[in-house]
């Protein structure tokens, strides 16, 4: 961070000489330069009106274009087009078209259109359309993205392409995919769903993506124990078991009013007095859904499950135990025990 630090000044230097650079195209070309730092190179103070196939720049350097390999110890930056492989210690900066592959420890910022890989340790930025791949912790893109972004955070304007991180937002989807935890999209998927199934009794989820891909909070309740289906009716609060989960799905459109939901969630169950229990008391599932709308918001849905139960608790904490209604298959290995049943689950769904 120290060494960043003491170079800031001329990163700053950099971005301020961008509201004084010149519209027309660096025609002039050269095979190469080198620079230690503007305007201490070959070019001097012309260096941003030629474009060259081969730039060095000791420390930092600013250019009219690249044609094939620049290399800068601590920035690059260029007026017009940048084609090839342009690496940086810190920061690349391109007026115009990049194409090819730019890699820099900290940022990328292209003014242009970028086609090919951008890869960062922390942003990534192109201010027009990105055809390629991009790869840092924040990736942005405020035109059109055809491809990939991977990052903790990624924009798109128009995402024609694939979003893989946790936090996904885009303003437009129809064409694209977000795949994450967090899949924020104007005009996208959003729902509230109650329901009700052989295990958890009760049942709220929150989903929130695309149809073709959306994420699912979930949170439930049941009674524990193996009378729990006789005791439905007059619960204790020692009974009580929580469930809270995290899943994906997608909803397939079968026509005006119907569609077909694929779901895979898994939830972790604690007791109401064992909220700090360190067993092993997972289940996942497997939910095939029929939806019926009723409306432009609401529909009922219902379905089967496909259910794993996998646990570690022993005879003595048999109270923090799923009820479970049968089994296919139910074994033990090594205190684990994992239980296989086909259930059902029903209930109500309000899109947004």
């Amino acid at each position: 961070m120290k060494h960043i630090k003491r170079y800031l000044p001329l990163l700053a230097a950099c971005l301020m000489t961008i509201a004084v650079l010149p519209a027309e195209e660096a025609e002039n070309k050269r095979a190469g330069q080198v620079t230690f730092f503007f305007p201490m190179g070959t070019s001097g103070m012309e260096s941003m009106e030629y474009s060259n196939t081969f730039s060095l720049n000791l420390v930092y350097g600013m250019n009219g274009g690249v044609d094939a390999l620049e290399v800068g110890g601590v920035g690059n930056f260029n007026t017009h087009d940048v084609s090839g492989i342009q690496m940086a210690g810190v920061s690349n900066i391109n007026m115009e078209e990049t194409r090819g592959i730019q890699l820099s420890g900290v940022t990328n910022t292209n003014f242009g259109d970028s086609v090919g890989l951008i890869w960062s340790g922390t942003l990534n930025s192109v201010f027009g359309n990105t055809t390629g791949v991009m790869i840092s912790n924040i990736n942005v893109t405020t035109g059109d993205m055809k491809g990939l972004q991977v990052g903790t955070v990624n924009y798109a304007a128009d995402l024609k392409g694939v979003q893989l991180g946790v936090v996904n937002v885009a303003a437009s989807a129809d064409r694209g995919l977000p795949i994450g935890i967090f899949s924020i999209v104007k005009g996208g998927y959003f729902a509230v769903e109650t329901s009700a199934g052989d295990t958890l009794f009760a049942n709220v989820s929150y989903k929130m993506g695309v149809e073709r891909f959306y994420t699912i909070f979930k949170v439930g309740g049941t009674l524990s124990g193996k009378d729990s289906y006789t005791t439905l009716a007059s619960p204790d609060k020692s009974d009580s078991l929580f469930s809270s989960g995290l899943g994906w799905g997608s909803l397939i459109p079968l026509g005006e009013r119907s569609s077909l939901a694929l779901e895979a969630s898994a939830s972790n169950i604690v007791r109401v007095e064992n909220w700090d229990s360190e067993h092993l008391n997972l289940l996942s599932k497997v939910d095939l859904n029929y939806h019926m709308g009723l409306g432009e918001h609401l529909s009922l849905f219902a379905g089967p499950s496909l259910n794993v139960y996998v646990n570690d608790l022993t005879e003595e904490e048999e109270g923090q135990k799923l009820p479970v209604p049968y089994t296919f298959l139910d074994e033990t290995h090594e205190d684990v025990n994992v239980s296989l049943w086909v259930g059902a689950n029903a209930g109500l769904t309000i899109r947004f």
